[in-house]
């Protein structure tokens, strides 16, 4: 029984020596364009790394690196005394600010948002964890790996947490055939998306649409006056798009509303020019959920109003 205990042991031994399993610290999770997500000590959303110790004991950093380039794997080195207790995660941005502080860690470069590698090597010179030709990288969304080595992005990142869901990549664009612009009759629109089995949302209220409100696209629909059709696609394990507007315009709408000056509406010498004339302006269309702007809280109502505070989403 002992014997074949230790025949067991060995076996087991023996398959984690052969599988490429590394113990020891991991690059867990990155962010290439930061606009939100994590700000630094001077206030500012720069590049981050994330690194996580996954074993039950603490793991010294000291002479680790973190590289860009797989040619010069110690381009910046962490300080000495750099520690990351049991199961614990560290953040290090890649700022270029160079920055060796316990608490205040910026690399000497930035992380390429079109694509690139990523390197963890120890003090041997050793690569220890490694992110060969990741994918594109999007604003606010980070790229990283699950406990199960499943590589994917995350949406919404979680630096310094557990990583969630790893999604396999990006719903392709919504398109609409008609583009935004002036009309004189109503028309037909539609929408879509390259991204198979991709559902759609969208509005025409100017709210935002989500994968759980708007209204669900099932072919496409009649534009009869003044509107603005807000979308977005969305589907299970990837990242949903944005949402993309467009400002369809009846130049009758426009001349009928009550705050065109109606001397002038109306007038036999323009009346007949005023369509025509409207085409000819340049035109800026913001689309946003009216009680954001103009509600009890809104910016309209709280001039006021200074700083963050006073932003609101727009299209």
């Amino acid at each position: 029984m002992f014997k074949e205990m230790f025949r067991y042991v060995l076996l087991i031994g023996f398959f984690i020596a052969t599988s490429g399993v590394k113990a020891g610290p991991i690059i867990s999770e990155f962010l290439a364009s930061n606009k939100s997500s994590l700000k630094d000590e001077d206030g500012e959303s720069g590049d981050w790394i994330e690194i996580h110790n996954p074993e039950n004991i603490e793991a010294d950093l000291t002479g680790y690196s973190l590289s860009d380039d797989p040619e010069t794997l110690q381009k910046w080195t962490f300080p000495a005394g750099t520690s990351l207790p049991a199961y614990g995660r560290i953040i290090v941005f890649c700022s270029g600010k160079n920055r060796l502080e316990l608490n205040r860690l910026h690399t000497n470069f930035s992380i390429a948002t079109s694509g690139g590698s990523l390197q963890l090597s120890n003090a041997a010179g050793q690569i220890v964890s490694e992110f060969k030709d990741y994918p594109q990288q999007r604003s606010d969304i980070s790229y990283g790996i699950k406990r199960n080595g499943i590589k994917g992005f995350f949406d919404p990142p979680t630096p310094r947490e557990i990583n969630g869901t790893a999604l396999t990549g990006f719903v392709a664009d919504t398109v609409f055939t008609k583009k935004r612009g002036f009309y004189e009759g109503f028309f037909v629109t539609g929408i879509s998306t390259q991204t198979d089995d991709a559902s759609i949302r969208y509005t025409l209220n100017g709210t935002k649409p989500t994968p759980e409100t708007g209204i669900i696209y099932d072919g496409p629909f009649l534009i009869a006056s003044s509107t603005i059709v807000r979308a977005m696609a969305y589907k299970e394990g990837m990242v949903p798009t944005n949402v993309d507007a467009q400002s369809y315009l009846f130049t009758g709408d426009i001349i009928n509303q009550p705050e065109m000056n109606p001397e002038i509406a109306n007038s036999p010498t323009y009346r007949n020019e005023l369509r025509e004339a409207l085409k000819e302006l340049p035109v800026v269309s913001l689309s946003f959920e009216q009680d954001s702007v103009f509600g009890r809280r809104g910016i309209y109502e709280n001039p006021d109003d200074k700083g963050r505070g006073s932003e609101r989403e727009i299209h």
